[in-house]
């Protein structure tokens, strides 16, 4: 195997880190606000919750297959430990605004680099998934907002 390029090893561990310390994680887990929501808002944020998992699981694995070293993204916890206390009305903007900053950041790293087909397609698979997540958050803002 051929040694990886460093900058798209750094890449893909800032995407890690990324994903690693997504709120998502932790608001499904212990928001009140989440657990009482209706299931048309619950399922997508689960399912966002599984696809973060996932995300991170096969950056780890793309890593090691190009000859890198993941990040240990077991430590990794969200910047923000009281997003778990806001309200519907607050909380899904704010994840909606992460959505789009985890998807500027894939953009930033697919258009910087020359990634191999693999890293490439990957990347592009992950950040076409958090286009529909940032829709999906924009339309349970929608429908909170509109039952004030």
């Amino acid at each position: 195997m051929s040694t990886p390029s460093v900058a798209v090893v750094d890449a893909l561990n800032s995407l890690l880190e990324a994903e690693g310390k997504s709120p998502i994680r932790v608001v499904e887990e212990r928001s009140p606000a989440l657990k009482g929501a209706p299931e048309v808002i619950r399922r997508p944020v689960h399912e966002m919750t599984e696809r973060t998992q996932r995300h991170v699981e096969e950056l780890r694995k793309l890593i090691r297959r190009i000859g890198g070293q993941p990040l240990d993204w077991r430590e990794l916890k969200p910047d923000d430990p009281y997003l778990s206390f806001l309200s519907l009305k607050f909380l899904l903007p704010r994840l909606a605004n992460d959505k789009e900053v985890m998807i500027q950041r894939y953009e930033n790293v697919l258009k910087s680099l020359q990634p191999t087909d693999e890293v490439h397609d990957t990347l592009e698979r992950q950040v076409n998934e958090q286009r529909r997540d940032l829709a999906a958050l924009r339309k349970a803002a929608d429908e909170v907002t509109k039952g004030k």
